[in-house]
C-alpha cells in the first residue's frame, strides 16, 4: 500500500499539530509536583491491592498530607508569627551569624570573654528580645507546617525556635548573676515553653529538636540552681511549670504519623523521578557502593509497590506499640526491621526507618530526664515527690540520694546519669 499526497501532507500536519500543542502545555513546576504528590495518586492507581487498601485506611482516618495540612492550619493567637516577625530581614541573617555559636554550646556559663561577646547580642538585638519575650507568653503556638510538600518542607521554624531559646537561656543567665532569680527562671521557662511546643509538632526533626533544647535549658538551670542563683520559690516555679508539660506531654504517635505521611509523599516523589530529590548526596554513594543505584534512582513499579507496602506494615508496628512504655516495644522493632528489610529491600528500612528506634529512644530519655528533674526539684524544696518511679528509657527506678546539702535523682541510662542539685 502506497500513500498519497493528501495522506501524507495529513500525517504531517497531526504531527506538527501535536508538536505545537506539547510545546504550548505548561510544564509543572516543583510547587504543583508537590501538591499533586500529597495526593497520592501512584500509591491509589498501584496494581497492588494491598497498597491501595492500606493508603485508602490512612486517608479515611484523615492522615495523609492532604488531611494533616489542612488539619495544621490555625487562625487562633498564635506565637509564631511574632517570632517570625522578631527575626525578619537584616536582623535575621546578622543574628543567625553572630548566635551560631550559641546552639551548641554553653561556653558563656564558663568563659568571661565569651560571656562579653554573649551580652552584646542582648543588647544589639534588645528589640528583638523584646519581641521574643512577648511571644512566649502566648498561651499557643502552631508553626507553618507545610504536610503537603512532606520532606521536601523547609522548615525554617526549628532555627528560629533555637535562636529564641539560646537567647532566652543568655537572658536568664544574664539575670541570674544580677540577683533577678526570678526573672531568670521565668526566663527559663519560657525556653522550656518552646521547647514543648516545637515537640507537638509532627515532624521527626521538630520533636527531636524540642528534646535537644529541653536539654541545654536543663543543663544551664542545673549550673544556675550550682552556683547558688536560683532559690527555693524558683525551684518550686520550675516544678510546676515541669509538672504543667508532662501532662501535655507529646505522645510518640503524634510523630509517628507525621512522619509516616511524609514518607507516603516521598514514594509519589520516586515514582515521578525525583528519587535523587529524596537521596542525600551521602546515601547514593553508600547504595552506589551495593551497585543498587539505578535499582533506587528508577526502581521497578511493582517492586516500589511493594517496599512502600513492606513500610507501611513496618510503621503500623510501631504505631501500635507507640502507646507502650519505650522499654517494652523491643519486640515490635524486631518485627518491623524484619518487614522493612524483605524484599525488594529499596527505600523502607534503609532510607526510612534506619533510624526511627534511636529517635524514639531519644524520646524517652527526654521524658526520664523531664520526670528526674520533677524528682530533684521536690526533693530540694521538701514537697511530695510525683508518682514517677520508673525511667521510660529502661523500666528501672530512679535512685534518690539526698542528705542535708544536695539531691541527686540518678537515672542509670548511658546517656542521661543525673540530676544534681542543691537542697533548700
Amino acid at each position: 500500500m502506497t500513500w498519497s499526497f493528501a495522506q501524507h501532507y495529513s500525517f504531517l500536519a497531526t504531527v506538527l499539530l501535536a508538536v505545537f500543542v506539547t510545546g504550548c502545555v505548561k510544564q509543572e513546576s516543583l510547587s504543583e509536583k508537590m501538591q499533586r504528590y500529597a495526593k497520592l495518586p501512584g500509591a491509589l492507581e498501584s496494581s497492588s491491592g494491598d497498597l491501595v487498601k492500606s493508603v485508602k485506611a490512612i486517608q479515611a482516618q484523615r492522615l495523609d498530607p492532604m488531611s494533616l495540612n489542612r488539619a495544621s492550619i490555625r487562625s487562633v493567637d498564635n506565637a509564631y508569627p511574632l517570632l517570625r516577625d522578631a527575626l525578619s530581614g537584616k536582623s535575621r541573617l546578622d543574628l543567625y551569624q553572630r548566635a551560631d555559636w550559641l546552639f551548641d554550646s554553653e561556653q558563656f556559663l564558663y568563659d568571661a570573654e565569651t560571656w562579653e561577646k554573649t551580652a552584646k547580642i542582648l543588647s544589639d538585638y534588645a528589640q528583638q528580645i523584646g519581641i521574643i519575650l512577648e511571644a512566649s507568653d502566648y498561651d499557643a503556638c502552631y508553626f507553618p507546617v507545610l504536610h503537603q510538600v512532606g520532606h521536601f518542607d523547609t522548615k525554617d521554624y526549628l532555627d528560629e525556635v533555637r535562636i529564641a531559646v539560646r537567647i532566652l537561656l543568655v537572658r536568664a543567665y544574664d539575670q541570674a548573676q544580677a540577683g533577678e532569680s526570678s526573672e531568670a527562671t521565668k526566663n527559663l521557662c519560657r525556653a522550656l515553653t518552646w521547647a514543648h511546643w516545637l515537640s507537638r509538632v509532627r515532624k521527626v526533626e521538630a520533636r527531636s529538636a524540642g528534646g535537644q533544647m529541653r536539654t541545654h535549658v536543663f543543663f544551664v538551670a542545673e549550673e544556675l540552681f550550682r552556683e547558688r542563683l536560683l532559690t527555693a520559690a524558683d525551684a518550686e516555679y520550675l516544678y510546676n511549670r515541669l509538672r504543667d508539660f508532662l501532662v501535655n506531654w507529646p505522645s510518640d504517635r503524634r510523630m509517628l504519623v507525621g512522619e509516616r505521611s511524609a514518607v507516603l509523599h516521598s514514594y509519589e516523589a520516586i515514582r515521578s523521578g525525583d528519587a535523587k530529590r529524596i537521596l542525600t548526596s551521602g546515601e547514593q554513594e553508600q547504595i552506589d557502593r551495593l551497585n543498587r543505584l539505578s535499582e533506587f534512582l528508577e526502581p521497578d513499579s511493582e517492586m516500589l509497590d511493594k517496599d512502600e507496602l513492606n513500610y507501611l506494615q513496618a510503621m503500623d508496628l510501631h504505631l501500635e506499640a507507640a502507646d507502650d512504655p519505650y522499654y517494652n516495644r523491643r519486640e515490635a522493632y524486631k518485627q518491623a526491621i524484619s518487614i522493612a528489610t524483605d524484599a525488594p529491600n529499596l527505600y523502607a528500612y534503609r532510607i526510612f526507618l534506619i533510624d526511627l528506634n534511636e529517635v524514639e529512644a531519644a524520646n524517652a530519655r527526654d521524658r526520664s530526664l523531664t520526670e528526674a528533674w520533677c524528682l530533684a526539684l521536690a526533693e530540694s524544696v521538701g514537697i511530695n515527690r510525683p508518682n514517677f518511679e520508673y525511667a521510660p528509657i529502661h523500666g528501672e527506678a530512679y535512685e534518690v540520694i539526698s542528705n542535708a546539702v544536695s539531691v541527686e535523682v540518678k537515672i542509670g541510662d548511658s546517656e542521661v546519669h543525673s540530676v544534681t542539685l542543691p537542697r533548700f
